[in-house]
């Protein structure tokens, strides 16, 4: 799927400006003639002669931190189940990317478009695995692709490539938008991974996005290591590329609480993320709708717009994009009749509908 700026209706256009904005970019879908891709558990090349890119060779520009698991692989850190995002550049036609299988959910990315619209998963058994990539027979053999490996529970060890081929990081990049956000923003209800309303949202804004998505959390969520200013702080604070704009998005697991605390926990994120990232501007979206605003996620909302007006902190209202009416085509068919995340197609959705509003409001590239 690909698409451009948002009609008068919704529906999506190709090009030119509507009402005096700018047109979405290109968000683009799976991959045409995607490389095939296979498998190999054994974790042994069959590149003859291959060069060797490890982990910490100097060609992967990783957008998480990054840490080293007692296996020698790279994780994200703090937490395993941080969506884990490297990139780099080459013009082999033969890419073995390594892993250690570890309960992974993996999707690779060239040239921005996914090669699979489900992705790829290991078991936990530990052994070392190989993603064999081959572009030849494509339109893409013998050019230089930009590889993105994003997933979760990560374990990651780098590559092998052709014999006489380099790899290097990429040099033509996008800003940064770091997200803090709940369930939805790990990617739960997406297709794959890396396919969830952030890719349409933010990268049609035209951003590299970075997000820090923990299940069943917002601004109540007591103090520890999943605590809103901490993770901020933890995790947002110490990404190796500092964002170029910073997005909250919780607020749905908040509905029914108390909403003085929740202002007060919201100030101090905001606070927090001007701390680590001085002058960067931090968005507040939100609350998330599965059923269209209820009266508990109504008072969310009302303590964000104050909050954020008096953090100076630009507020978007996504209250009603997925609700009643809509529900169900949007929604996780195995979490009918509630429809709290929404399926793929909804990710989509949500996603496109939130970039017209941040496109309004100036935050496109």
């Amino acid at each position: 799927m690909a698409f451009g700026k948002m009609g008068a209706r919704g529906g999506f256009g190709s090009a030119g400006v509507l009402g005096g904005l700018r047109a979405l970019y290109p968000v683009l879908g799976v991959l045409t003639s995607p490389p095939t891709a296979t498998w190999k558990g054994n974790g042994t090349t069959a590149i003859t002669s291959p060069v060797t890119y490890n982990q910490l060779s100097g060609v992967w520009r990783y957008l998480n931190a990054t840490a080293t698991h007692a296996s020698g692989y790279y994780q994200v850190t703090p937490s395993t189940a941080e969506g884990f995002i490297a990139d780099t550049e080459t013009a082999s036609d033969e890419v073995d990317l390594r892993f250690l299988r570890f309960n992974s959910s993996i999707n690779v990315f060239v040239n921005r478009q996914p090669i699979s619209a489900s992705g790829f998963t290991t078991d936990a058994a530990g052994s070392a695995d190989l993603l064999q990539l081959r572009f030849a027979g494509t339109p893409l053999e013998g050019t230089v692709k930009r590889i993105r490996v994003y997933g979760r529970n990560v374990l990651f060890a780098g590559m092998y490539i052709s014999t006489g081929k380099t790899a290097a990081i990429p040099t033509n990049n996008r800003p940064v938008y770091a997200i803090e956000g709940d369930s939805y923003t790990a990617d739960t209800g997406a297709g794959a991974p890396g396919l969830a309303y952030y890719r349409y949202c933010f990268e049609a804004l035209g951003y590299d996005v970075v997000m820090d998505g923990v299940g069943s959390t917002g601004y109540l969520t007591a103090a520890g290591a999943t605590a809103a200013e901490t993770r901020m702080t933890n995790r947002i604070g110490v990404l190796p590329y500092a964002p170029d704009r910073i997005g909250i998005l919780l607020g749905l697991n908040d509905a029914g609480g108390n909403m003085t605390t929740l202002a007060t926990n919201h100030a101090a994120t905001v606070a927090a993320a001007n701390t680590a990232h001085p002058g960067v501007p931090v968005d507040t979206w939100g609350p998330w709708t599965p059923q269209g605003e209820t009266a508990n996620l109504a008072l969310v909302k009302n303590a964000l717009i104050a909050s954020a007006a008096a953090n100076n902190s630009a507020y978007f209202n996504i209250a009603d994009i997925i609700n009643s009416g809509n529900k169900a085509t949007y929604g996780l068919a195995s979490e009918a009749p509630n429809y709290v995340h929404p399926n793929a197609d909804g990710h989509i959705f949500l996603g496109g509908q939130m970039a017209i509003l941040g496109r309004a409001a100036g935050i496109m590239v």
